[in-house]
């Protein structure tokens, strides 16, 4: 502890005996807790590897749960390999904030991050969270998440989830590549908001918006060569993107349906495998500045009764059938 000499047979014992506010210095190696039961922290404490520390330091749990103060986590490998079904390997709750510094998170029988409830906040800087069973991050009735600097990789689910009105993301400067499922997804009312981020090869979509009032804002995102679609909003949810980049996505650069809507400008979508900006099921979109070219079909496809479309100062060439097709009781205005 930096608050005394003494050391500590174990993390929880020295979790006891901290102050407010201490360090808790871990030496070198390997750090196994519980397996079934989670360390639970309510103390305003710093966990980090010892100053003379020259090895990696790993904590092995059923999961480290922080409720009810503020923790920061630097320069760990935090592995939650034991414990029931759904450990996650951080639980953020009871209006709590965890700093997650430099670490790098995994869990194999749940999420690496969960942050559960109003005013419960993580904050991931510099942090790689990968190859967890289920989500990477999952924020839920009405937490939030910050994260910079930081990579979302190889998750069963999504690499993020924003979940439930209030609940909120924001994300800068990460990569997110390689899940099983979304790289980044928003539903039940919640918001996301992604900046200078590159979004790649996830299996399904890039980005994914669902649900009333569900909200997606890009800024200078690149969502390449995903499964499905670049990027996807339904079920009248809200995107806005501007300046990405919808390259090499095997159907769509970006969709917009079932009552959602759109405002792109100054986006590309590009050499995707079949349309660039769909519209269908009632999806609106206002395009501006937008470049829609060499997609394997259309540029831009609007298709079914209540879809509306306003394009204006597009670029629509050297698409594989057509510029921008509107049909089947759609409307195009330009």
């Amino acid at each position: 502890l930096a608050s005394s000499s003494d050391e500590f047979e174990n993390i929880q014992t020295a979790l006891e005996n901290a102050t407010e506010g201490d360090s808790v210095f871990l030496s070198s190696g390997h750090h196994l807790l519980s397996t079934e039961q989670p360390l639970i922290i309510q103390k305003n404490v710093r966990i980090c590897p010892a100053p003379d520390s020259r090895e990696q330091v790993t904590i092995s749990t059923s999961m480290l749960v922080i409720r009810k103060c503020e923790v920061l986590l630097e320069g760990l490998h935090v592995h939650s390999n034991s414990g029931p079904e759904d450990s996650d390997a951080i639980s953020v709750e009871s209006e709590s904030t965890c700093t997650i510094r430099m670490c790098v998170i995994r869990s194999d029988r749940g999420s690496g991050v969960v942050v559960s409830g109003a005013s419960s906040v993580a904050k991931l800087d510099s942090s790689t969270v990968e190859g967890c069973s289920k989500y990477g991050v999952l924020v839920q009735d009405g937490g939030s998440l910050t994260a910079k600097d930081s990579s979302f990789l190889k998750n069963t689910k999504a690499g993020i989830l924003s979940r439930g009105s209030k609940s909120s993301a924001d994300i800068s400067n990460c990569a997110v590549s390689e899940n099983a499922s979304n790289g980044v997804g928003v539903d039940e009312g919640g918001a996301v908001k992604i900046e200078a981020t590159k979004i790649s090869n996830n299996q399904n979509c890039g980005c994914m918006a669902s649900g009333l009032n569900s909200r997606l804002t890009l800024k200078d995102v690149q969502a390449l060569n995903n499964g499905s679609h670049g990027v996807a909003a339904a079920g009248r949810a809200v995107l806005t993107t501007h300046n990405g980049l919808f390259k090499g996505n095997k159907q769509l650069g970006v969709l917009i349906q079932s009552g959602a809507r759109g405002e792109c400008s100054d986006d590309e979508v590009t050499r995707n495998g079949a349309h660039g900006l769909c519209l269908q099921l009632g999806g609106r979109v206002e395009a501006t500045k937008t470049r829609m070219i060499r997609n394997k079909q259309s540029g831009a496809a609007i298709m079914g009764a209540g879809s509306v479309a306003g394009l204006s100062n597009v670029t629509a060439s050297d698409n594989g059938v057509d510029g921008v097709h509107a049909g089947q009781g759609a409307e195009l205005m330009l």
